[in-house]
């Protein structure tokens, strides 16, 4: 559609992971194999659980009392861009996008970051599990690593 690929557009522009809108509908943009260089230095707990729930963790420094995890807390709606890697051979990987759904399971967490002067240490995040309002078609499983359905 006209919108997603404006804002696909719009990605290139601006390089944090998280957009929102005044009505209520997030847009996060996941990047699930961080470059080696960036993995060294925060190591985010994205990926999937199930083909219909998609584990994320927010930027770094949000809490549920910040201007931040306040526009997580008060989403209705989440669009989910993913992209397996940031980039390959030099070229910039598109995202694919997975549909929307809804923030459920709010929970403190706590990422490690390198900071510039080689010193470590944990700054807060929030860890949601994004609910699919439909479940990834099989063809996405191996690419992005979704294991299978628990069954009952």
């Amino acid at each position: 559609s006209q919108i997603m690929s404006i804002l696909l557009e719009e990605t290139k522009m601006f390089m944090k992971g998280t957009k929102f809108d005044d009505d209520g509908t997030t847009y996060v943009f996941v990047g699930i194999k961080k470059d080696k260089e960036k993995e060294e230095k925060t190591n985010y707990k994205d990926r999937f659980i199930s083909p219909s729930i998609f584990q994320w963790e927010s930027e770094n420094n949000t809490t549920y009392n910040n201007s931040i995890g306040k526009k997580l807390m008060t989403t209705k709606i989440v669009h989910v861009f993913i992209r397996k890697t940031d980039e390959e051979d030099g070229i910039t990987s598109p995202f694919t996008y997975f549909g929307q759904g809804k923030f459920t399971n709010p929970r403190k967490s706590k990422v490690n970051v390198l900071k510039d002067d080689g010193t470590r240490k944990d700054v807060d995040t929030l860890l949601f599990d994004i609910e699919l309002d439909n479940k990834v078609p099989e063809e996405y499983h191996f690419e992005f690593e979704i294991p299978e359905e628990k069954k009952a």
